[in-house]
């Protein structure tokens, strides 16, 4: 299934919130809990933008970050990277992602990061 956006998100309720923050912008997004297997997901879903949390469960998003913009078959891919941390901007900046969101984020900030990220 192509999508617009893959979302990896650990926290359950975050994640589907951002999923349906997507869909009723007529923007396709499909979530997942983990970076696991992350080049399957971009194979098997294709997307446009990658929204991924900076700290996830077992995983460092930032680590993630680097592998997809280092691959040549996925570097052109936006990422998007998301945090509470105070130096969350830098530290994912620093990591390659495209376009950072503080956590606790606005609603139409969120939406139009995603659409500036896709466009």
């Amino acid at each position: 299934m192509k999508v617009d956006v893959l979302v990896i998100e650990d926290n359950n309720d975050l994640r589907v919130l951002m999923e349906l923050m997507l869909k009723t912008n007529k923007i396709k997004a499909v979530g997942y809990f983990t970076p696991e297997n992350i080049f399957e997901l971009i194979k098997q879903h294709n997307p446009k933008v990658i929204l991924m949390d900076m700290l996830l469960s077992g995983f460092d998003g930032r680590d993630y970050c680097k592998l997809i913009k280092k691959n040549v078959e996925t570097a052109k891919i936006n990422i998007v990277m998301a945090s509470a941390h105070p130096e969350g901007t830098k530290m994912c900046l620093d990591a390659g992602a495209d376009f950072f969101i503080e956590k606790p984020f606005e609603m139409d900030f969120f939406v139009n990061t995603i659409k500036k990220a896709l466009s």
